[in-house]
């Protein structure tokens, strides 16, 4: 499942070509963050941090557990976008924004 979601059931499946995608690297996920965001380096590389952290710890705690609570891509987008919005650079606005997003489940 994916992010707590329903598993869909193996006929529906078959309608479509499934694509499982490894890891995606930190250098990959910065720039796509700084791309897709259009972010400063150093708050892409801010963002990927802090998020690939709360992946390990969401891993082997059941902190804001939902089904499989893994961050996701779209996860990361969703932070960008919002710290992106905040008039300052601060450890302070990201870690409360990042609490809200993963408390949205």
């Amino acid at each position: 499942a994916y992010g707590g979601r329903k598993v869909m059931s193996r006929a529906f499946r078959n309608r479509f070509l499934e694509v499982h995608i490894d890891q995606i690297p930190e250098a990959e996920l910065k720039m796509m963050v700084e791309q897709r965001c259009l972010l400063a380096p150093s708050r892409a590389e801010r963002i990927v941090q802090v998020m690939q952290q709360l992946h390990r710890r969401r891993q082997r705690s059941n902190v804001f557990a939902g089904g499989q609570a893994f961050v996701t891509a779209r996860d990361l987008f969703k932070l960008a976008e919002r710290f992106k919005a905040g008039a300052d650079d601060s450890y302070t606005l990201l870690a409360s924004e990042t609490v809200m997003l993963l408390s949205e489940g």
